[in-house]
């Protein structure tokens, strides 16, 4: 039987143990300064958005458009814009 790798094993066993709680740590401080950024990203997201809708205020007076789009050849918006070809 080898003794030496059985006491390598050992301490590196030991070892594992000692730093554990350290590694634990940096990973928990990792994951809470990842959570942090992303919570100030959409917060900041969010205030950028206000502070552009605050400009934009839809008034009764005003009437809204909502435009829809598609894909039409030639002869459907020919009829459509009652132009002729």
């Amino acid at each position: 039987m080898d003794l030496d790798g059985i006491a390598r094993r050992t301490t590196l066993r030991e070892r594992l143990r000692e730093k554990l709680p350290e590694i634990l740590i940096e990973a928990a401080s990792v994951v809470v300064a990842l959570l942090l950024a992303l919570a100030i990203n959409a917060w900041n997201q969010d205030r950028e958005l206000r502070e552009r809708a605050d400009g934009w205020k839809l008034v009764d007076s005003e009437p809204m458009v909502i435009l829809w789009y598609r894909r039409l050849d030639q002869a459907t918006a020919a009829e459509i814009s009652g132009s002729t070809l």
